[in-house]
């Protein structure tokens, strides 16, 4: 596909998303408070002027669509947000937060009763209307993820197809487990490992499956591949040799891979000892969030891929190949090994546990990115662009349809996350007012809670210019 057009669909695709995540996050708050009965006047997507909007004959709820299509609201019932009755004293005018506001009047022009004002409502209904679009937001995320795991095929590890690997290594490893499994999280690093197997249904006359031990991510997950190599050697004229990470991201899930061309080399940010992720031959973690290393003319790259297939005893044989590739003018010299994949269905029930599992999988994603955010380390931590970053990257790689489930499940989480969060501005706050106005039996002040809520909005609004700025640098420049 042109770039041009790989561009287009992918702000395409990511407005789309935003739309639709936060249509739902706003249709929840919008559920509840008509379920307890409060009034609200419009119902928007977006921010600015209107491009669209509707008003149901007799309705009381205008939907509305608008230029900026990066957010949206509920306009509800705020007896707090009308104005006050002034009463005289003499000939001054004075206000009085004791003094009923001027009843607000609806779109034909009655006065809607004060008991349909969201602060007029109970506690718990407050906090139920409040959280609600976070609660819708969390099962979006899961009911994408178990699109994503059930609606599309998947792709056996890779094959290999040697075609001239210039020295191989004949000594093998033979391992009678079947899978092994590890999800931890490592200095800001989110590693899912994995022993790859062959699934009994798959052909495995087809050739040596690729080995890869984990798939590495970088801390703001907008950068992932397989890990190939923990022990790569760059060698040139002016070093005796760069020791070297190699991850493998391939073009396409469904076609033919350059190996070569698919690697990535990273410095080592981190040697490891322990013995669960030895098991996994993983010696070694990348420093991805430096970026990958850039390799020059005349660089030679020593490095070792491991191939598995099923012997007879249906034991798993691992066997690692040892090449030597140069870096020219017109890349790489020679590329000895050409990898492809085998499409396959795996039964209902475990597609829909890997949904389940996946969804599960975002959870340490978002605690990393929330410990960065509260550390003050913004490197990983993206916005818009970021997001179009990794829809782009990702969907080259698996296709537009994954790409789209895949995350958008991990940005409705997002969402999710970082509204319940008690900050002024986000739903979490609002929620914190209400039982903290329960808890002392008293109103906080209209005026008090305009001013931080006033702040607070305000350092949301700098923040997202300061991440808006560094992705700019970071996927533009």
């Amino acid at each position: 596909m042109p770039r041009a057009l790989h561009i287009v669909i992918t702000v395409i695709l990511l407005i789309v998303m935003l739309g639709i995540l936060i249509s739902a996050h706003e249709a929840g708050h919008l559920a509840m408070a008509k379920a307890f009965g409060v009034y609200c006047d419009e119902y928007s997507i977006g921010f600015g002027p209107k491009i669209f909007s509707k008003r149901r004959k007799g309705g009381e709820t205008a939907f509305s669509l608008r230029v900026i299509p990066l957010g949206g609201y509920v306009s509800m019932y705020s007896a707090e947000d009308e104005p006050k009755r002034k009463k005289r004293n003499g000939e001054e005018a004075v206000e009085s937060e004791n003094i009923m506001p001027e009843p607000l009047l609806d779109a034909n022009g009655n006065p809607v009763p004060l008991e349909r004002s969201l602060e007029s409502q109970k506690t718990w209904k407050r906090i139920i209307i409040i959280s609600a679009g976070v609660v819708v937001n969390f099962i979006l995320s899961f009911i994408f993820c178990l699109i994503y795991s059930v609606s599309f095929p998947y792709y056996q590890n890779y094959v290999l197809y040697k075609t001239d690997i210039a020295a191989e290594n004949v000594s093998s490893y033979v391992y009678d487990k079947g899978r092994l499994e590890l999800n931890q999280a490592e200095s800001n690093i989110v590693l899912y490992g994995f022993f790859a197997d062959v699934d009994e249904t798959i052909p495995v006359d087809e050739g040596d499956y690729l080995y890869s031990p984990g798939f590495l991510y970088n801390s703001a997950q907008t950068d992932g591949g397989y890990l190939i190599d923990c022990n790569t050697i760059v060698r040139n004229a002016h070093t005796t040799g760069d020791r070297l990470i190699t991850l493998y991201y391939p073009a396409s899930q469904s076609e033919p891979n350059d190996f070569m061309s698919c690697l990535k080399f990273y410095s080592v940010h981190e040697d490891i000892t322990d013995s669960t992720y030895n098991t996994l031959q993983i010696t070694s973690l990348p420093d991805m969030d430096e970026g990958a290393y850039k390799l020059g003319l005349g660089d030679a790259v020593d490095l070792t891929f491991t191939t598995i297939h099923r012997a007879e005893d249906r034991s798993l044989v691992l066997t690692p190949h040892a090449i030597t590739v140069a870096y020219g003018d017109n890349g790489w010299a020679a590329s000895p090994v050409t990898v492809t994949s085998i499409k396959y269905w795996p039964s209902f029930g475990d597609r829909l546990e890997l949904g389940c599992r996946q969804w599960v999988n975002f959870f340490p994603m978002m605690g990393n990115a929330l410990k960065q955010l509260f550390t003050f380390h913004f490197d990983g931590i993206g916005g818009v662009i970021a997001m179009g970053a990794g829809i782009s990257q990702l969907s080259s790689y698996m296709g537009f349809g994954k790409t789209f489930f895949l995350y958008g499940g991990l940005i409705s989480l997002n969402l999710g996350i970082i509204n319940i969060l008690p900050f002024p501005g986000l739903d979490g706050w609002s929620v914190l007012v209400a039982i903290i106005e329960k808890i002392r039996r008293k109103k906080i002040s209209a005026r008090t809670k305009k001013i931080v809520q006033m702040v607070g909005f305000g350092l949301l609004i700098a923040l997202v210019v300061f991440i808006t700025i560094k992705d700019i640098f970071q996927f533009v420049v």
